[in-house]
């Protein structure tokens, strides 16, 4: 077996969706982890037939949708059970509700029994809140694109939900556009790794002398816009903490282990072809702190007909509909038109994390000195004059 890595486009550049290793008609592509633990596709040249489909397939080589002004909501379900158990409002499972009961079936990200997050297919009400929630890692795709079709060209309808570069992976995979396939993306922030994901699980469960039963990214048992990190363990102990003071959290919002493409996005400002994106509505207190009950808001941002037609079907099942501006929500939720950028500290974290304790190494790469916080409060002219102090010191030693 000769394999290489895929070399269509440059490593930096693919984003994992998978639709290269999904449209192979001779199964020669695989997706492997690279040392950062991020999926890449390897090619088994022995087998492989030149028919170049997964260059076709490729969606950083193919066209990209073109931006639109989209109708920007902001909503909530008014199931309470659902709204608190999902990520934002539950504007989600009122969307997969909808296409389950009309004989369709819905496919998102879900955990498997070793905690390893992938998409699945479903089509019933009971199997739906595996998907709800957010999951902080790169999704495994499997051989979600190729059953889509199958599904599609059976005359079931498809609600696919993802990340934009998946959405934009599964269109360019189809080929075609589908009247069947309703696309949800979710604003993301960057994709962390996997690998680290795995790393930081492990560390929990030594401590714990435990194998993790249950993983909770966005707990909003105290709160929605202060949530918490939720970790059960078969043992029955459990960990709950604050998003902003867990350590893998920390890391993946300050992107110390985020995905090399992620910093230079080809799918951000709605390019992915999504009839809708979703995320949360963090910039409520422009409707007034009344509309703000800290239980979970969602943004609601229609990009085609196709999704303002979906979006009117359940607007029975929400409340406290307002519209919005691209304007107000980028201002609260910048991800939703801008990539990440990469920590400066990154290399060191690669560097030292496999040897060093995970909240120890985190807590030490993303310590601010006091007195870096203490400029930051200070009036322009002030922060001008100590930075030039700075040079002049720097200059001298």
């Amino acid at each position: 077996m000769t394999v290489r890595p895929l070399a269509i486009i440059p490593i930096k550049d693919c984003c994992g969706c998978e639709a290269c290793a999904n449209i192979c008609p001779k199964s020669c592509i695989t997706m492997q982890p690279d040392e950062q633990g991020f999926m890449h596709p390897i090619i088994d040249e022995a087998v492989c037939i030149n028919c170049d489909l997964c260059r076709k397939a490729c969606p950083i080589l193919g066209e990209k949708s073109i931006g639109v002004a989209p109708k920007v909501i902001a909503c909530k379900n008014r199931n309470d059970n659902i709204r608190s158990n999902s990520s934002s409002g539950g504007v989600f499972t009122a969307l997969a509700e909808h296409i389950i009961n009309d004989g369709g079936v819905v496919y998102g990200a879900a955990f498997n029994m070793q905690m390893e997050v992938g998409h699945q297919r479903i089509e019933s009400i009971e199997e739906l809140s595996a998907l709800r929630g957010s999951k902080y890692t790169q999704s495994r795709i499997g051989d979600c694109l190729t059953r889509v079709k199958e599904d599609l060209r059976s005359g079931r309808k498809v609600l696919f939900t993802g990340t934009p570069c998946q959405i934009g992976g599964l269109r360019s995979y189809l080929g075609k556009n589908y009247e069947g396939l309703y696309c949800i993306e979710v604003v993301c922030h960057g994709i962390p790794s996997p690998a680290i994901f795995r790393h930081y699980l492990n560390s929990l469960e030594t401590k714990a002398g435990s194998k993790i039963s249950e993983f909770n990214f966005r707990d909003k048992t105290e709160s929605w816009q202060q949530y918490s990190i939720r970790v059960k363990f078969e043992n029955g102990a459990l960990i709950h903490q604050r998003g902003a003071e867990n350590p893998f959290q920390r890391g993946f919002i300050a992107d110390l282990y985020t995905r090399p493409s992620c910093t230079a996005c080809q799918f951000k400002k709605f390019a992915s072809g999504a009839d809708i994106t979703l995320g949360d509505f963090w910039g409520s207190g422009i409707f007034g702190k009344e509309y703000n009950d800290d239980r979970g808001i969602s943004l609601v941002c229609i990009n085609s007909d196709k999704g303002e037609k979906l979006f009117n079907y359940i607007k029975s099942e929400l409340f406290d509909i307002r519209p919005s501006t691209l304007l107000d929500a980028t201002q609260f939720n910048p991800c939703i038109v801008r990539s990440t950028t990469m920590h400066p500290k990154s290399e060191k974290f690669w560097r030292a994390y496999k040897s060093e304790d995970f909240d120890a190494l985190v807590t030490r790469l993303l310590h601010v000195p006091a007195w870096k916080t203490k400029l930051k409060t200070l009036p322009a002219y002030a922060k001008a004059v100590v930075k030039k102090i700075i040079n002049v010191c720097i200059r001298r030693k």
